[in-house]
Protein backbone atom coordinates (compact mmCIF):
# COMPACT_ATOMS: atom_id res chain seq x y z
CA UNK A 1 0.00 0.00 0.00
CA UNK A 2 0.66 3.69 -0.94
CA UNK A 3 0.81 6.99 0.47
CA UNK A 4 1.20 10.20 -1.02
CA UNK A 5 1.96 13.44 0.93
CA UNK A 6 1.93 16.18 -1.91
CA UNK A 7 -2.02 17.16 -2.08
CA UNK A 8 -2.11 17.55 1.36
CA UNK A 9 1.40 19.35 1.27
CA UNK A 10 0.05 21.49 -1.86
CA UNK A 11 -2.83 22.42 0.37
CA UNK A 12 -1.30 23.07 3.57
CA UNK A 13 1.18 25.55 1.73
CA UNK A 14 -1.74 27.38 0.02
CA UNK A 15 -3.50 27.19 3.25
CA UNK A 16 -0.52 28.85 5.39
CA UNK A 17 1.73 30.35 2.96
CA UNK A 18 4.42 30.89 5.66
CA UNK A 19 4.74 27.26 6.11
CA UNK A 20 7.46 25.96 3.21
CA UNK A 21 6.69 22.75 0.77
CA UNK A 22 9.53 20.86 1.84
CA UNK A 23 9.20 20.82 5.63
CA UNK A 24 5.45 20.42 5.54
CA UNK A 25 6.30 17.41 3.15
CA UNK A 26 8.80 16.12 5.72
CA UNK A 27 6.24 16.30 8.63
CA UNK A 28 3.52 14.87 6.83
CA UNK A 29 5.65 11.90 5.78
CA UNK A 30 7.18 11.34 9.59
CA UNK A 31 3.34 11.58 10.72
CA UNK A 32 2.15 9.26 8.52
CA UNK A 33 4.81 6.81 9.18
CA UNK A 34 3.66 7.23 13.50
CA UNK A 35 0.26 6.92 12.37
CA UNK A 36 0.68 3.18 10.55
CA UNK A 37 2.86 2.60 13.91
CA UNK A 38 0.01 3.30 16.23
CA UNK A 39 2.50 6.14 18.24
CA UNK A 40 1.57 9.41 16.59
CA UNK A 41 -2.09 10.03 18.53
CA UNK A 42 -0.43 8.42 21.65
CA UNK A 43 3.20 11.09 21.28
CA UNK A 44 0.49 14.32 20.06
CA UNK A 45 -1.34 13.61 23.69
CA UNK A 46 0.60 12.94 25.71
CA UNK A 47 2.89 16.02 24.40
CA UNK A 48 -0.23 18.50 24.49
CA UNK A 49 -0.93 17.26 28.34
CA UNK A 50 2.63 18.60 29.18
CA UNK A 51 1.55 21.77 27.49
CA UNK A 52 -1.39 22.00 29.27
CA UNK A 53 0.07 21.02 32.73
CA UNK A 54 2.80 23.92 31.96
CA UNK A 55 0.50 26.15 31.05
CA UNK A 56 -1.74 25.61 34.31
CA UNK A 57 1.50 25.91 36.30
CA UNK A 58 2.17 29.50 35.44
CA UNK A 59 -1.60 30.43 36.06
CA UNK A 60 -0.98 29.57 39.37
CA UNK A 61 1.59 31.86 40.22
CA UNK A 62 1.31 34.82 41.54
CA UNK A 63 4.60 36.99 40.28
CA UNK A 64 3.64 40.17 41.74
CA UNK A 65 6.53 42.90 41.09
CA UNK A 66 9.50 40.61 41.42
CA UNK A 67 8.87 37.20 40.43
CA UNK A 68 10.32 36.52 36.64
CA UNK A 69 10.24 34.02 33.88
CA UNK A 70 13.58 32.98 32.32
CA UNK A 71 13.67 31.74 29.17
CA UNK A 72 17.24 30.45 27.30
CA UNK A 73 16.96 28.98 23.63
CA UNK A 74 14.10 31.91 22.94
CA UNK A 75 14.94 31.54 19.48
CA UNK A 76 12.62 34.47 17.83
CA UNK A 77 9.70 34.54 20.57
CA UNK A 78 7.33 32.58 18.25
CA UNK A 79 8.70 29.39 16.60
CA UNK A 80 7.75 26.45 18.93
CA UNK A 81 7.39 28.55 21.82
CA UNK A 82 5.77 27.32 24.74
CA UNK A 83 5.87 30.81 26.27
CA UNK A 84 4.54 32.59 23.48
CA UNK A 85 0.54 32.46 24.07
CA UNK A 86 1.72 33.71 27.97
CA UNK A 87 3.63 36.90 27.31
CA UNK A 88 1.65 37.69 24.60
CA UNK A 89 -1.62 38.02 27.23
CA UNK A 90 0.71 39.04 30.19
CA UNK A 91 3.05 41.41 30.86
CA UNK A 92 5.41 40.08 34.05
CA UNK A 93 9.01 40.30 34.44
CA UNK A 94 11.01 37.96 32.02
CA UNK A 95 14.41 37.12 30.69
CA UNK A 96 15.19 35.64 27.61
CA UNK A 97 18.21 34.54 26.46
CA UNK A 98 18.76 33.76 22.48
CA UNK A 99 22.37 33.49 21.29
CA UNK A 100 21.73 33.33 17.61
CA UNK A 101 22.11 36.68 15.84
CA UNK A 102 19.90 36.45 13.62
CA UNK A 103 17.20 34.75 16.13
CA UNK A 104 17.69 37.53 18.68
CA UNK A 105 17.11 40.53 16.26
CA UNK A 106 13.89 38.71 15.17
CA UNK A 107 13.16 38.19 19.35
CA UNK A 108 14.00 42.22 19.72
CA UNK A 109 11.38 43.19 17.09
CA UNK A 110 8.75 41.19 18.85
CA UNK A 111 9.43 42.23 22.32
CA UNK A 112 10.35 45.70 21.54
CA UNK A 113 7.90 47.75 23.40
CA UNK A 114 8.08 45.67 26.88
CA UNK A 115 10.21 47.49 29.52
CA UNK A 116 9.46 44.34 32.06
CA UNK A 117 10.90 41.99 29.07
CA UNK A 118 15.15 41.86 29.59
CA UNK A 119 16.84 40.55 25.86
CA UNK A 120 20.03 38.72 26.55
CA UNK A 121 22.33 38.26 23.12
CA UNK A 122 24.23 35.25 24.45
CA UNK A 123 24.28 31.55 25.52
CA UNK A 124 24.25 30.12 29.39
CA UNK A 125 26.44 27.55 30.19
CA UNK A 126 28.03 25.90 33.17
CA UNK A 127 31.13 27.79 33.35
CA UNK A 128 31.52 31.39 31.96
CA UNK A 129 34.05 31.90 28.43
CA UNK A 130 32.86 31.22 24.78
CA UNK A 131 30.64 28.57 23.34
CA UNK A 132 31.28 27.14 19.66
CA UNK A 133 28.11 26.52 17.87
CA UNK A 134 27.26 25.42 14.28
CA UNK A 135 24.23 26.68 12.61
CA UNK A 136 22.54 26.30 9.74
CA UNK A 137 21.84 28.41 7.32
CA UNK A 138 18.74 27.31 4.22
CA UNK A 139 17.99 29.07 1.85
CA UNK A 140 14.78 30.44 1.81
CA UNK A 141 14.27 29.59 5.50
CA UNK A 142 17.37 31.74 7.01
CA UNK A 143 15.72 32.01 9.88
CA UNK A 144 14.02 28.59 10.84
CA UNK A 145 17.19 27.17 10.03
CA UNK A 146 18.08 28.99 14.01
CA UNK A 147 16.03 26.30 15.56
CA UNK A 148 19.23 24.10 15.05
CA UNK A 149 22.11 25.51 16.23
CA UNK A 150 24.38 23.16 17.67
CA UNK A 151 27.19 21.61 19.53
CA UNK A 152 28.61 19.53 16.33
CA UNK A 153 27.70 19.29 12.81
CA UNK A 154 27.10 16.22 12.94
CA UNK A 155 23.91 17.16 15.30
CA UNK A 156 23.25 19.86 12.91
CA UNK A 157 23.02 17.83 9.73
CA UNK A 158 20.57 14.98 11.55
CA UNK A 159 18.07 18.23 12.67
CA UNK A 160 18.19 19.03 9.04
CA UNK A 161 17.35 15.42 8.28
CA UNK A 162 14.55 14.93 11.11
CA UNK A 163 12.72 18.11 10.91
CA UNK A 164 13.15 19.52 6.86
CA UNK A 165 14.05 16.20 5.03
CA UNK A 166 17.84 15.18 3.79
CA UNK A 167 17.07 17.58 0.52
CA UNK A 168 17.41 20.81 2.31
CA UNK A 169 21.10 19.51 2.95
CA UNK A 170 21.85 20.24 -0.57
CA UNK A 171 21.13 24.37 0.01
CA UNK A 172 22.43 24.67 3.28
CA UNK A 173 25.24 26.29 4.82
CA UNK A 174 26.47 25.27 8.07
CA UNK A 175 28.81 27.77 9.74
CA UNK A 176 31.23 27.73 13.14
CA UNK A 177 30.42 30.47 15.42
CA UNK A 178 32.11 31.59 18.69
CA UNK A 179 29.60 32.56 21.22
CA UNK A 180 29.69 34.48 24.55
CA UNK A 181 28.68 32.26 27.17
CA UNK A 182 27.53 32.81 30.57
CA UNK A 183 26.80 31.04 33.79
CA UNK A 184 23.48 31.23 35.11
CA UNK A 185 24.38 33.71 38.13
CA UNK A 186 26.43 35.97 36.26
CA UNK A 187 22.84 36.64 34.03
CA UNK A 188 20.79 37.21 37.20
CA UNK A 189 23.55 39.68 38.02
CA UNK A 190 23.54 41.29 34.93
CA UNK A 191 19.60 41.35 34.57
CA UNK A 192 19.72 42.67 38.64
CA UNK A 193 17.56 39.86 38.71
CA UNK A 194 17.47 38.06 42.30
CA UNK A 195 17.64 34.03 41.38
CA UNK A 196 15.17 33.28 44.29
CA UNK A 197 12.83 35.21 42.27
CA UNK A 198 12.81 33.12 39.04
CA UNK A 199 9.41 31.40 39.13
CA UNK A 200 9.26 29.77 35.91
CA UNK A 201 12.46 28.47 33.98
CA UNK A 202 12.57 27.41 30.31
CA UNK A 203 14.94 26.12 28.78
CA UNK A 204 15.52 24.43 24.62
CA UNK A 205 19.20 24.09 23.77
CA UNK A 206 19.52 21.79 21.49
CA UNK A 207 21.15 19.20 24.05
CA UNK A 208 22.66 21.57 26.32
CA UNK A 209 19.20 21.91 28.64
CA UNK A 210 20.28 19.33 31.38
CA UNK A 211 23.84 21.64 31.84
CA UNK A 212 22.12 24.88 31.61
CA UNK A 213 18.85 23.73 34.41
CA UNK A 214 22.09 22.51 36.58
CA UNK A 215 23.32 26.33 36.64
CA UNK A 216 20.18 27.37 37.24
CA UNK A 217 20.10 25.46 40.57
CA UNK A 218 23.97 25.91 41.15
CA UNK A 219 22.93 29.76 41.26
CA UNK A 220 20.51 29.01 44.26
CA UNK A 221 17.10 29.03 41.77
CA UNK A 222 14.26 27.26 42.55
CA UNK A 223 11.50 27.82 39.75
CA UNK A 224 8.26 26.55 40.83
CA UNK A 225 7.97 25.58 37.33
CA UNK A 226 11.06 24.06 34.92
CA UNK A 227 10.16 23.34 31.58
CA UNK A 228 13.03 22.09 29.45
CA UNK A 229 13.69 19.65 26.23
CA UNK A 230 15.33 16.64 26.63
CA UNK A 231 15.33 14.84 22.88
CA UNK A 232 19.00 15.63 22.11
CA UNK A 233 20.33 15.31 26.03
CA UNK A 234 22.98 12.50 26.51
CA UNK A 235 21.37 9.39 29.10
CA UNK A 236 23.42 9.94 31.77
CA UNK A 237 23.34 13.83 31.73
CA UNK A 238 19.28 13.68 31.45
CA UNK A 239 19.15 10.95 34.59
CA UNK A 240 21.30 13.06 37.21
CA UNK A 241 19.41 16.14 36.20
CA UNK A 242 16.32 14.73 37.01
CA UNK A 243 17.80 12.88 39.70
CA UNK A 244 18.68 16.19 41.59
CA UNK A 245 15.42 17.80 40.62
CA UNK A 246 13.30 14.85 42.08
CA UNK A 247 16.15 15.25 45.27
CA UNK A 248 14.91 18.92 45.49
CA UNK A 249 11.06 18.27 46.03
CA UNK A 250 9.89 18.45 42.17
CA UNK A 251 7.40 16.20 40.69
CA UNK A 252 8.46 15.27 36.92
CA UNK A 253 6.33 14.55 34.24
CA UNK A 254 7.64 13.95 30.55
CA UNK A 255 7.71 13.03 26.94
CA UNK A 256 10.27 11.48 24.73
CA UNK A 257 10.67 15.32 23.97
CA UNK A 258 9.93 17.49 27.13
CA UNK A 259 10.04 17.45 31.03
CA UNK A 260 8.26 19.76 33.04
CA UNK A 261 9.05 19.92 36.56
CA UNK A 262 6.70 21.18 39.54
CA UNK A 263 8.08 22.48 43.06
CA UNK A 264 5.74 20.36 45.42
CA UNK A 265 5.46 22.72 48.47
CA UNK A 266 4.35 20.90 51.89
Amino acid sequence: MKFGTSFGTHKLVERYPSLNEATVGATLKISLKLLLEGKLWDQVGRQRVLTKGFEHGIEQIDFGKDKAIVQVGANDGMHSDPLRPILAKQNMKAVLVEPITLAFEALSRLYENRPATYLMNNAIAAQSGHLTLYSPRIKGRELQSTLWACKSKEQVIREIKRNVGKEALGSAEISEMQVEAQTAAQLCKDCDLDPKNIAVLVVDTEGQDAEIVGSFLDAGASPEVIYYEQLHVPPHDATVVKERLSGLGYSLDETHKDVLARLVRN
